[in-house]
């Protein structure tokens, strides 16, 4: 499929996309008034693409059109959260493994992929556990060389985020990160990717998510946006 990130780089260069964030950073005075008139356009201009693409997953309009075009019935992937994105996905990749932690939700989904027939994902619910089940720090610390005074985990997804143990490494072409516990998430499931896999943040604007980016700052990445939400996207070496 050849490079992902430049793929995304000329989705992005589409005139009608928006390519810049108008969210971020600490507005004041008549900045936060200018972003007070953009944010209702923002939302509308999503809300239209949508109208015209239903089933696609909440993401931002490149995510979306770049996996419209990158992703083959050859792939296999992972999705923490689940939603439309399970059917876009599936429909898309030979095998999806998706994990919910929220029981309605999940029997929502579940019941419409079994009215479906979708039989090409392992649709889990992993609920939150108690905190005494997570007495020690995550592997992920020690492998990633993060301190327990930079970054303290969610102890209650435990379960969540070491969800994908029994699968071997390098087993996935893809992981898309749109769920609880991000971070903890994204650096467990790591080891899963195969190399020139795809490791996909989504809000990844988000404060909590930034030693995401100090961790693997020297790795091949590329970030679009809805023009208030950020999906990072990182080739594995």
């Amino acid at each position: 499929m050849g490079n992902p990130l430049e793929l995304l780089k000329k989705i992005d260069s589409n005139p009608l996309i928006i390519t810049k964030n108008y969210k971020t950073g600490e507005k004041r005075g008549l900045e936060y008034m200018v972003w007070r008139v953009q944010r209702p356009l923002i939302k509308f201009y999503n809300k239209v693409y949508q109208s015209f693409n239903p089933g696609s997953p909440w993401l931002c309009i490149t995510a979306i059109e770049f996996f419209k075009t990158y992703l083959t019935k050859e792939m296999i992937g992972v999705e923490f959260g689940s939603g439309r994105s399970t059917h876009f996905f599936c429909e898309r990749s030979k095998f999806v493994v998706s994990i919910e932690h929220h029981k309605a939700w999940f029997d929502m989904v579940k019941q419409k992929l079994d009215k479906e027939g979708i039989d090409n994902v392992d649709y889990r619910f992993v609920p939150a556990n108690s905190e005494s089940e997570a007495k020690e720090l995550p592997a992920f610390y020690k492998e990633w060389n993060i301190s327990s005074d930079d970054f303290d985990f969610r102890k209650i997804y435990n379960n969540y985020f070491n969800v994908l143990k029994d699968f071997e490494n390098g087993y996935f072409d893809y992981i898309l990160i749109d769920g609880r516990a991000r971070p903890e998430c994204l650096f467990t499931s790591m080891k899963h990717l195969k190399s020139g896999g795809l490791m996909i943040l989504d809000n990844s604007e988000r404060e909590r998510y930034s030693i995401v980016f100090d961790k693997l700052n020297e790795w091949k990445s590329y970030t679009c946006t809805s023009g208030s939400t950020d999906t990072t996207f990182w080739v594995k070496p």
